[in-house]
């Protein structure tokens, strides 16, 4: 994730984000993460909006381009 979507991975950053009739966004990526989801957070991102590893929520773990790029090279695919 980049830029402003860097707060969701933050401890209680998804509680506020709330449509009606919609699941979630919290509830949605606990369940991504529990289905093998990886998150992937631009460190880059993180270091300008003063996030630490410490305040991240379960299964989410920083990554840039060079990791995406290996990992999107042996096939993986992206949910943008």
């Amino acid at each position: 994730m980049t830029s402003d979507a860097s707060q969701l991975c933050v401890i209680s950053g998804a509680d506020k984000l709330v449509v009606a009739c919609m699941q979630l966004i919290a509830d949605l990526i606990k369940q991504f993460e529990q289905n093998s989801g990886k998150i992937w957070l631009c460190p880059v991102c993180a270091k300008v909006k003063g996030i630490v590893t410490v305040t991240l929520i379960a299964g989410v773990g920083l990554a840039g381009a060079p990791k995406a790029t290996v990992f999107l090279a042996r096939g993986a695919k992206v949910l943008a």
